[in-house]
């Protein structure tokens, strides 16, 4: 299991991904205060849920963890485990796709706040580039099972 690459382009997509639960997402330059996480929308001292969604980030980012960790262990089943990858990459989408409606309508919400992505919203590059290096990891490992397969 852990002597195949994908698994360890898999786990590095985990990582990267459950990272993404402790750092800002987005902020404002007036306000330094006021941040936008996976799971809260902090402004000021007080944590706000001025838009409803903003916990939906954590779900998609939680279900793009589990169906890395669910490919992880479905190794035998490599087929399984592609399908299983292409999934985390939709849910991925998914999370860019609401972070990007979140800080819109945060900023209508709050217009004198401005927020604006932070660097660390583009970490959620890494989960993706590695799950598909281990989309790639995993079409080899089928290409040699049918080699090894003819050969006999």
């Amino acid at each position: 299991m852990l002597q195949r690459i994908q698994t360890v382009y898999l786990l590095i997509a985990i990582a990267a991904a459950a990272a993404l639960y402790f750092v800002p997402l987005a902020a404002t330059a007036a306000a330094p205060e006021a941040v936008l996480s996976a799971c809260t929308l902090k402004v000021g001292s007080t944590t706000q849920s001025l838009v409803p969604p903003v916990w939906m980030l954590a779900v998609f980012l939680a279900l793009g963890i589990a169906l890395r960790l669910a490919a992880v262990f479905r190794y035998s089943d490599r087929r399984g485990q592609q399908r299983l990858c292409r999934s985390a990459i939709v849910a991925d989408v998914c999370w860019c796709a609401l972070l990007a409606a979140d800080i819109h309508a945060v900023r209508q919400a709050l217009p004198e706040s401005e927020f604006t992505p932070v660097w660390t919203a583009a970490l959620m590059v890494l989960p993706v580039l590695f799950t598909l290096l281990a989309i790639r990891g995993i079409r080899h490992d089928e290409r040699l099972v049918r080699a090894a397969d003819r050969l006999r």
